[in-house]
């Protein structure tokens, strides 16, 4: 007999929405003001306005001279993010219910967000790939400006904005147009020189992903959950194992 707790909340009849934005500061800007905590959202989405090429319907809501904020609020909170995004120089462009969007056959927020929205791209164009940043907080746009003076034609941006420990994190989703490995190292380096953390999805070792480096707790949640190393064979590698547990054994005699 197994147990299992689950985590709940009550359901929200969230609306699908966009905002768009002439200027992606403007939009930053706005998506910090959604993570206030009297806010009822649930996902807060940012991406360049060359986005707009790969979501054919919905070019009438995200026009290619725009950066569009893709978000899904509750009901208690769309007065506010109406307000909110005109104060930050923005215009609602779309705000339908769960209803309305299944009616007019539109994409629903969350296909537009996170690793969907690198989805919708390689969908039309198979030549892209993409980063997982994290950037260092708070949020300075002058990454951003370095980072697209010296890559933009080849770089999209977009941003997503998650909860931790009770205050908001800023990650970036970057799509990148594919020519070398060596040039998805280079751009990945020149991330991590101006202080942001990059969890790569290219490779698929721990010591060469986000984590960095396998130490003894992560050695020893491996061993008690998966005893026959049947689980992601490889992902640690035998050589790093064995270090690391080499290491702790001096350490502690």
């Amino acid at each position: 007999m197994s147990e299992v707790d689950v985590g709940g909340r009550p359901a929200v009849d969230s609306h699908h929405s966009i905002a768009s934005f002439g200027d992606c500061t403007y939009a930053v800007r706005f998506c910090e003001t959604l993570c206030r905590e009297d806010y009822d959202i649930f996902l807060i989405s940012v991406v360049d306005k060359r986005f707009s090429q790969f979501y054919r319907d919905l070019e009438a809501h995200i026009p290619d001279t725009k950066h569009a904020v893709f978000s899904m609020d509750g009901t208690k909170t769309i007065d506010a993010f109406k307000a909110d995004a005109i104060a930050d120089r923005g215009h609602v462009s779309l705000m339908m219910s769960n209803e309305e969007i299944a009616e007019t056959k539109l994409p629903p927020s969350y296909e537009c967000a996170f690793n969907h929205a690198t989805l919708q791209v390689l969908t039309s164009d198979r030549s892209w790939t993409y980063l997982e940043v994290a950037y260092p907080q708070p949020y300075d746009p002058a990454v951003d400006a370095v980072i697209l003076k010296e890559y933009g034609d080849d770089l999209l941006r977009h941003l997503e904005f998650a909860r931790e420990r009770g205050d908001y994190q800023l990650f970036v989703s970057p799509l990148l147009k594919f020519t070398t490995r060596e040039k998805l190292v280079e751009i990945s380096s020149r991330f991590e020189e101006l202080g942001c953390t990059i969890f790569d999805a290219h490779v698929y070792t721990i010591a060469e992903g986000g984590m960095k480096a396998v130490n003894v707790v992560r050695m020893a949640f491996k061993e008690n959950t998966d005893p026959h190393m049947l689980m992601n064979s490889g992902k640690t590698s035998a050589a790093e194992a064995k270090d690391v547990l080499a290491d702790y054994a001096l350490e502690t005699g």
